[in-house]
Parts: C-alpha cells; sequence; structure tokens
C-alpha cells in the first residue's frame, strides 16, 4: 500500500482527468487548511476566469484514510470528483449567507460557542477570535441551518468578525445567551444513551435489561452535550448545569473530554484522576478521530465553591501523535 505522499501527488496528477470535459480548463489547487487540532491538504477545482468562484474543498487525508480500508484508489478519486460536483453550488451558497448584509444584521442571534484544545490550534487560534478556558480555547461559530441530521456552521476567523464589526467581547456576550437557545444543554445518564442506541439497532427492550443493569445515580455517568450532538462539549461550562447534576449524585464532579461534541461526568467518590487522565488520553487516541479530540486532562467541578478547574497536569498533552479512523468526506449526514 502507498504511502500518504505518493498518494497525495497521484491525486493531483489525476483528480481533473476524472472530472469530465465540462471541467476542462478547470485549475486544481491544493492548499493547507487549519482545522481543528491539525492542518490537513485542502483541495479545490477552480476556475480560473472567475476569481472570486466559491469551491468546495475536499481534504486528501480524508481520502487517504479511505484508500487505506479500501485499496481501490481510482474509486476513491472518482467518487471525489462526484462530490465535488455535487456540492458547489451548496458551497456558493453557503458563502453568499454567512457574507449576504442580512447575515450581518441578523448575525448576532446566530453566533455561538465551540470548544477546542489551546495549545494543539495554535496556527487556527492566531486567525480566530477567542478566549481560554485552562487547556482549552472557546472560539466562535455562526449557525447557518440545523435540522434532525446535524447543523451547517462556520467558524467566525478575524477578517468575518471585523466584516461584521463584532469584537471578541461582543462575540462572547451573543454567544453566552444564543448557545443553550440555538443548541440547548442535554445532560443525559449513560445508562439511558445506551439504551437508545440498543433499541435504534433493533434489540428487544428485554435483552437491553439484562445487558444494562439499573446503576445508582451516585455511580452514574452521564454525557453532557447538546441537543443536536455536535460540537456541545462547551456545555461543561455552564456552571448551573454542573450544579443541578453534583446536587442529584450528592457529590463533585469529574469531568472527562470525551470530544468536542460531548464531555463525561461521573461522582469523584474515589476515583483517581491521574488514572483516568491516562484513560482519557488512551480513549483519545485509539477511538477518538483527530479532528474530535479535545484534551488529554480531566477537570473537576466542586459544588461547595462552585468552581470548575483542571486538576492534572499530564505530560500527554499532544492529541495528534496517534491516530484513530477519520470521519470520511462521504458521510455527509452532519456537518460538523
Amino acid at each position: 500500500m502507498m504511502n500518504y505522499e505518493t498518494f497525495k501527488g497521484i491525486v493531483e496528477n489525476e483528480f481533473l482527468g476524472s472530472m469530465g470535459p465540462e471541467f476542462e480548463g478547470m485549475k486544481l489547487e491544493v492548499i493547507p487548511v487549519k482545522k481543528v487540532n491539525v492542518t490537513l491538504d485542502g483541495m479545490c477545482v477552480r476556475d480560473p476566469s472567475k476569481p472570486d468562484q466559491v469551491a468546495p474543498t475536499i481534504y486528501i487525508n480524508d481520502m487517504y484514510e479511505h484508500y487505506k480500508q479500501t485499496g481501490d484508489l481510482m474509486r476513491i478519486i472518482s467518487e471525489t470528483a462526484e462530490t465535488v460536483k455535487n456540492c458547489g453550488e451548496r458551497a456558493e451558497e453557503l458563502r453568499e449567507i454567512v457574507m449576504s448584509d442580512s447575515m450581518k444584521e441578523n448575525v448576532k442571534d446566530k453566533i455561538f460557542f465551540q470548544l477546542i484544545n489551546k495549545d494543539q490550534n495554535k496556527d487556527l487560534l492566531s486567525d480566530c477570535p477567542y478566549r481560554t478556558f485552562e487547556d482549552l480555547a472557546i472560539i466562535y461559530r455562526i449557525l447557518i441551518s440545523k435540522d434532525k441530521d446535524g447543523i451547517a456552521s462556520s467558524v467566525i476567523h478575524n477578517n468575518l468578525a471585523e466584516k461584521y464589526g463584532m469584537s471578541e467581547a461582543d462575540l462572547f456576550e451573543a454567544a453566552v445567551i444564543n448557545t443553550k437557545q440555538l443548541l440547548p444543554t442535554v445532560v443525559r445518564p449513560m445508562e439511558d444513551v445506551m439504551r437508545d442506541i440498543f433499541a435504534s439497532d433493533g434489540m428487544p427492550e428485554d435483552m437491553i435489561d439484562l445487558m444494562l443493569p439499573d446503576v445508582p445515580s451516585d455511580m452514574q455517568l452521564y454525557v453532557i452535550s447538546n441537543s443536536q450532538g455536535v460540537d456541545g462539549a462547551v456545555n461543561m461550562l455552564y456552571e448551573e448545569e454542573l450544579y443541578k447534576l453534583s446536587q442529584e449524585v450528592h457529590d463533585n464532579l469529574v469531568i472527562l473530554p470525551s470530544s468536542i461534541h460531548e464531555v463525561l461526568a461521573l461522582p469523584i467518590g474515589d476515583n483517581n484522576v491521574e488514572e483516568l487522565a491516562d484513560l482519557v488520553k488512551d480513549v483519545n487516541m485509539s477511538m477518538v478521530p483527530v479532528n474530535e479530540r479535545l484534551s488529554n486532562q480531566v477537570y473537576m467541578y466542586d459544588c461547595q465553591k462552585r468552581t470548575l478547574k483542571q486538576v492534572t497536569d499530564t505530560p500527554n498533552k499532544n492529541l495528534v501523535n496517534e491516530v484513530a479512523e477519520q470521519n470520511l468526506i462521504y458521510n455527509l449526514k452532519q456537518s460538523r
């Protein structure tokens, strides 16, 4: 199986030829794109006669992950070409929405928080308004649309904040209100989450009961996210939700950063936070896609002081030294 650089070179040479005669004269651009935790090789097909054209970005890194699973290079190139053809109009539509005067007038109602790792995203943060919390950073996104399958949103970079005439303080003031209104906080016992998953797979109720015995609330693991299950980890910063949960379990809470989409909470009890941090790191590296990893550290909510703080400082801070399976470009059901 070829390595990534060889794969990338073949894609660059062969991709335009797979697009069909209607794309004759187009130009293929490969540029580095700053994403959460990583910089990816983005690929766009543009018309040189239209310098302001908006083209969908496809990531060669995702194509390579698919290639490692299937080994069928030409099929991947062909499928990706079809994706580019189908997404072109949508990309232009989203750009017009984000840059429109109507969006500028109403943007304050559409800004929400996203939580990412601070040190792992220095390049991204150099071009975005943000503020920090422990080893994390709060950035801002515009919600373009949402439905039962997911959301469409865009990161607010410095140039967009300038266009909207909003400082970081303005963005924060809007997002602190909007986030819970646009994407309401959801706190659920892990048992309920697993029960729904098993039921959706067609497992009989009596079998589910055998698989998931009752767990006392003071020993339960809880999932904290939002109504869409996308970019929901930031809900760990809404203190009133943590306070309610701590009162329910009659204990302080340990917060485990499962991904940028959700965190896990459990009563601190006799848990060793250093051991939990090792567990978080192991799960991150083996099960969570690189672009969804949040942190390898652990946090604690003190229900007496009503404060949340980082309680580990393990040396395993790097989020990208190992790679779990990536989300592929072909899964278009959720826009993240």
